[in-house]
């Protein structure tokens, strides 16, 4: 999950852009960790994953389990903070944070089939 420490946050010579990029690069640290971004063990179940949530925002458990197509690598996924399992809102996954999702709309090159 994505944290800035609220001194960087309420320092005054800290802009909203330098807010963002910091927001934005933590995002790309998390996808790193998870593996997803290219050359990451999980690029390729993670790219299908992201792609479909870049068009629709919200993805079914079914839909999710059928892009992944393997438990071990869905369950690790899951556990890396990038998506988030809603079990008590119809079971659905979204992104786990704005940051995440805002990095992957911006370099969406990067999830094409």
């Amino acid at each position: 999950m994505c944290s800035i420490p609220i001194f960087w946050v309420l320092d005054s010579h800290l802009t909203s852009p330098d807010v963002r990029r910091t927001l934005l690069n933590e995002a790309k640290g998390q996808l790193k960790i998870a593996g997803i971004l290219p050359e990451g063990e999980f690029y390729k179940q993670g790219k299908a994953v992201i792609n479909k949530l870049l068009k629709e925002s919200a993805i079914s458990d079914r839909t999710y389990w059928s892009i992944v197509g393997d438990e071990k690598i869905g369950e690790e996924m899951l556990q890396k903070n990038v998506f988030s399992h809603h079990f008590y809102a119809d079971d659905d996954l979204t992104f786990q944070s704005t940051p995440v999702q805002r990095y992957c709309e911006q370099h969406s090159a990067l999830w094409k089939a």
